[in-house]
This record gives C-alpha cells, structure tokens and sequence, in this order.
C-alpha cells in the first residue's frame, strides 16, 4: 500500500481521509496527431474534513463548527471554507512529491456519504487548465527571450524555466488565443516540455537534459502490452515570417459611426497583425500588433503585416505506406528553427514501439516527461521517455505507465542563431563550429518596365493619360538546408539586377542567375512578396514598386483643368483650360484644355494664340531595388488637353486645326532590377 496524502495549506489529506480516486497524469512532449495542445489534467478526490471536535453541526450559513471541552465554537485544522479556488495543492506518495494541482472546486457530498456529514469532493486541476483561462495576446517577437515570453504565458503563476531554454530567442507570431494555445507553439517551436520540477512547480525543460531512472526488472510489469505504430515515411513543415511590406492592405479594424454608440476602453482584437493604425475621432489608449484599446465615436484602420508561408520537407527515410506528417499553423516556425521541428516530429513518430507496463514508484520521482532506463519485453535494455500515466492514491503504489522507447531527441531550440550576406562574388568560408546552413540563393531582380506616352488631343477629345510601366519581377529564391564543415569553402557569383526599359511601353530585362557552390537560383522561384532575414528584420526580393499613370488632358474652358496625379506623398496639377477668343475679322476660335499632369510634373496650360495644354512629360522612379527586388516601373505620361478650332459660318461647325492640337507627354524609363545576393543563416 502506498503511503499518499494532499496538502493544501494547514490542511493534510491522508489515506485515512482520502477514498479512492484514479489520476491520470498526460505528458506533452512534441506535437501529433494525438496531443493538440498541452493536455488539461483534471482529480477528484473525495475527502473527510473536520475531523476535530466531539460535535459537529450546521449553522444557519451552512459553516461547520465543533465544541471542544467546553470552550466555545472553534474552526478545526481541516475547515474546508479556507480553500481557494486557484491555490495549490500539493500531492505525495511515500513522502515524494510527485506534483502540485490547482484547487478548481469544492463540493459537499450528499447526506452521510462515506458515514459523515463531513464528506467533501476537492477537484483539482494541472497549470494548463489554468492557462486555457488565460487570454494572451501573443505578437511579433524579434528576438525576445522564450524565458521572458514563458513567464508572460504564466503571468502570476510561478513557473521554473530552465537556463538553456530561457536563453533561446524567439521569432515570428504569436496570435490571440489562450495562454495554453500560445504555450504549446512556444513548446513546439523550441522543443521543450512541460513537467513538474523540483517542490512539484511546473517546470519548462528540454529532454537532453534528463538523467535516466531505473527501474529494474522486479519493479515493472511488462505483461500490459506493447503496440508499434506506423512510422511517418515525410514530415512537412509550414515556415512563416511577417513583416511590413509597401503592398500590404488597408482594413478597416473598428468603426462605430453607424450610432451604435460610444465606447470606453473597448478593446479590440484583429483578425491578423496590423502596423501603422490610425485613429479617427477614437483616442488609443494602448496597442499593439493584434489589439487596439479604445474609446470615442470613429474608425480605426491599420495596414495587415506581409504574411509569407514556405513549405519545409524532410524524407524520413522510413519505408512501407506513405504516411505524411503536416505542421502548417505553428507561426513560431520560421527558416531559423524549421529543420529542428521537423528533425523532433519525425523521431517522435518514427519511434514505432510503446510499452505500456505497471510500474512499483517507491520513492523514485516518475511522472510524465521522466526518461527511464528498462529491459523492454525482449529482455533488452532500453531507454524511453513516459508519455502518460495513471496512478491510484488510496490504493497502490504502481502506476500503469505509456513508454515512447527510444526517443530521445537530440534537436532544441533554434537551428541558426547568425548569417552572412554575400553579394558579388567570391569565395565563402565555413566559418569554425558550423555543421549546418541554410543557403538562400536569390537571383537578381528584373529591370522596371518604361511607362506609355500620354496621348496628344484628337480635336474635341483630350488625350488620355499613359499608363505606367510593368513593375520588375523578383529574382528566383533557392533555399536548402546543408550540411558543411568548418573550413570548407564555396566560390559564389551574383548576379547583376536586369536593365530597365527605356522605350514607350518596353519591358525590363530579367536579373542575372545566383550561384552557390553548385547551388543555382535558376532552381528557385519567385516570391510572392519578398522574403525577410527574420534575424534583422531586412526584405529582399520584393516585387518592383508600381508606376504612376500620367493624367487625361482636360476639355475646353476656363473652369476647366488638367487631371492631377499624386504618389501618395506629392501632388502635381493639371494644366488650365482657356476661353474662346474672336479675332479682329471676327472669326471666333474654341476654348482650349489644360494638359493632364504625369509624375514629377504639372500639365500644360492651354494657349489661345498658339496651342492646347500639352501633357507633361514624366520623371523617372528615383527609389532604387533592394536586392533581388524588381526595378520600379516607369511613369506614364500625361494628356494633352482638348484641341483648339475656328468656328466656320458657312459649314455650321468647328474645324480643327491639326497644327494647335496638345503634345501628349513623353514617359519615363524603369529602374534597373536590384543585384542578387546569396543569404547564409548558420
């Protein structure tokens, strides 16, 4: 019989006072199909409580009180109506304190259960049932601690962070979900574990720190079963990286102008991050990538963060049926620590045997998370890690155990912490201590497209404004994973960002090819929009920045003008229409247009004694590409304004004159693609 007992405060549940209850206690080790998140544990145990006193009864308020000798109404050590929802308990077997629990509930028991008045139903509950009651608001790390944003996750519940873990810096997203959610990405992500540690605290660790316990032959059953799964033949990891990009959409996050009423302090949660929020009529009292507190009447909008997903593959190597093992909503992942989930995801499900057994705890420390040294059914000496167990206080002193044997990963935190930019060319030395690389070979971005001349004006029609060149593609993106070794070296050439176009409405040409080694760009492909050294922040390889169309030229008039073109952060007007005029014969001549506007310029003002408003003509891009990234587009450029003509009596019309029609406005060449460049994180 095992010796058990409950501690909360003052307050000791022995195995007199405790009747029976079954625990089952779940590990959380890696992400699979099985363990969604950080499994919620859950005991009841039924106890007897206010065990003092010759005599015991009910007061009007339901309170229990005893006499003793005569000296009044006391309150027994075991008063039941000290307990907390949220305090600790502490449970023990043979004096071992193998865990703590939260208290979530206290029941009394139905009238005389288990012979007493006094027969209560404690109902305890692991931290991650707390934390599932939590909200966290997660958010954009770039290079936080895991042991700073742990503790966030714990908040006032004191956790134990290993030193090796809380050093590792963290990456990427972390969306609004519960704290539990949040917690298991974070564990996923750097491949650590939750247990309990030492004083039964939870405690987060990696498993290559764990010391074996063994158990020998005469204190494990082997009898229980043993079951082999189906080894995964591929894992696929989802890589995600964010980051602000000139493309990236304006929402709307909040709006309460349709008179439902003003707010207070409202906090509003995005559906994705958002940067660069503006507020109209609401005051923002605090924010951050996925919440904004506010109060007033008015809108809030905000710009959606450039969300990137690469795909990660890794070939196990097992063989029979294909089994895929997908990973795609952890945003944690990244290029930084991808290769490492997907090394842990693929032992844990390759591992193939569990045992499950009985085994005699004694006043050994076994709970899930424990690495244990065993003879498996064979008769073999074996290592494994206990994924779950189910233990009984008030009756024995095994528990029936799950044993994952053989896993014992050797794959933690993040595979690269440093990188290295080549452009150019050269040779590459693989710096000491370096075993492993990711190479991103980024092939030169295409050259801008020139814009189209604005049209000149067609009698009594302005002519219309150019459109804008075809912006630059991004070069082709080739990444791998590599093994090298110190020393060893790779010549690298990159290649030359491709030439503009210069002529009305030609494209740019493509960039020059990366190579690496024998690693080429050729064999990549061109991002959506861009990609980013998570380490730094930097985007490369972004598509070439859009052109602005030149202006319609406008009609006829005084009142009348040009149209107007803006980039956003200037603006440049139309040129002014002019009045008809009658010369000293008396013939009459029309109105004239102002000429449209174009980048950099202002349209032309109508002349009545010469000519239309000309089109202006366009000034080229002077934003140059990063690398990789396309060239900006050329300009297009404006519309001459409506032609000028004498009006003739004896037709009954307007005749135009070919020789004082609008000069539409001349386009502007694109900007050369950015040169390629090769990315090296180690």
């Amino acid at each position: 019989m095992s010796e058990a007992r409950v501690e909360y405060g003052e307050m000791i549940f022995d195995a007199e006072t405790i009747k029976e209850e079954t625990i089952t206690l779940n590990g959380y080790l890696v992400y699979d199909e099985t363990y969604g998140e950080i499994a919620e544990d859950e005991i009841e145990v039924d106890v007897i409580s206010n065990q003092m006193g010759d005599r015991r009864f009910f007061t009007s308020n339901d309170y229990w009180y005893c006499t003793r000798d005569g000296l009044g109404y006391v309150f027994p050590g075991n008063d039941i109506r000290s307990v907390k929802t949220g305090d600790f308990g502490d449970f023990y077997i043979n004096d071992v304190l193998r865990f703590k629990m939260f208290i979530k509930s206290v029941q009394r028991l139905s009238f005389n259960a288990y012979g007493t008045l006094n027969a209560f139903k404690l109902t305890f509950q692991n931290v991650a049932a707390m934390l599932d009651r939590r909200r966290h608001y997660g958010g954009l790390y770039t290079g936080e601690t895991a042991g700073d944003v742990i503790r966030s996750l714990f908040g006032d519940i004191d956790v134990i962070v290993d030193a090796d873990v809380a050093a590792v810096p963290v990456y990427n997203y972390l969306p609004i979900a519960s704290a539990r959610k949040n917690l298991t990405d974070l564990l996923v992500a750097l491949g650590a574990f939750l247990t309990y540690g030492a004083g039964g605290k939870p405690r987060v660790q990696f498993l290559k720190n764990l010391q074996p316990v063994s158990v020998s032959d005469d204190d494990i059953d082997m009898q229980e079963s043993t079951s082999y799964d189906v080894p995964a033949t591929k894992v696929i990891v989802a890589e995600h990286s964010y980051y602000a990009s000139a493309l990236d959409m304006q929402v709307s996050l909040f709006d309460n102008t349709d008179g439902s009423g003003s707010v207070t302090r409202k906090v509003v949660e995005f559906a994705n991050p958002c940067h660069d929020l503006e507020a109209t009529g609401l005051t923002v009292h605090e924010s951050g990538v996925n919440y904004a507190i506010v109060s007033g009447t008015g809108t809030l909008t905000g710009y959606e963060y450039a969300h990137s997903v690469r795909l990660f593959e890794r070939v196990t190597g097992k063989m029979g049926d294909e089994r895929v093992a997908v990973l795609e909503d952890n945003t944690l992942i990244s290029a930084l620590n991808s290769a490492n989930v997907a090394a842990r995801l693929a032992d844990y499900l390759n591992t193939g045997e569990i045992n499950e057994c009985k085994i005699v705890l004694g006043d050994r420390d076994i709970k899930p998370g424990t690495l244990l040294s065993y003879n498996d059914p064979d008769g073999e000496e074996s290592e494994g890690i206990v994924q779950d167990m189910t233990l009984t206080l008030s009756e024995t002193d095994a528990a029936l155990c799950r044993i994952i044997k053989g896993y014992l990963p050797d794959y933690f935190g993040n595979n690269y912490q440093n990188y290295d930019l080549l452009t150019g060319s050269g040779t590459y030395t693989v710096p000491a201590d370096t075993t492993s690389m990711r190479i991103i070979v980024v092939q030169a971005g295409e050259g801008g497209g020139c814009g189209f001349a604005g049209q000149s004006s067609q009698n009594e029609n302005p002519g219309t404004g150019g459109q804008p060149g075809t912006p630059g593609s991004a070069g082709k993106v080739f990444a791998l994973d590599i093994s090298v070794t110190p020393g060893e070296t790779f010549a690298y050439s990159c290649g030359t960002g491709g030439l503009p176009g210069t002529a009305n409405g030609e494209s740019g040409q493509p960039g020059g090819e990366t190579t690496f080694g024998s690693y080429t760009s050729e064999d990549g492909e061109v991002p959506a929009n861009g990609i980013v050294n998570i380490l730094t922040g930097d985007v490369y390889a972004k598509p070439g920045k859009e052109g602005v169309a030149g202006a319609d030229g406008g009609p006829g008039g005084p009142d009348n003008s040009g149209g107007s073109v803006s980039d956003g952060q200037s603006t440049w007007l139309g040129g002014v229409g002019c009045a008809a005029k009658t010369d000293s014969g008396g013939a009459r001549y029309s109105w004239a247009g102002g000429g449209g506007a174009a980048y950099g310029n202002e349209g032309g003002d109508a002349d009545p004694a010469e000519h239309a408003g000309h089109g202006a003509n366009a000034e080229a891009p002077t934003e140059a590409a990063d690398l990789g990234s396309g060239g900006a587009a050329g300009n297009g450029g404006g519309g001459a304004g409506e032609g000028m003509a004498e009006y003739s009596s004896n037709l009954g019309r307007w005749i135009y004159w070919s020789s004082e029609q609008g000069r539409g406005g001349t386009p502007s060449a694109g900007l050369p693609g950015g040169n390629g460049f090769v990315l090296v994180l180690r």
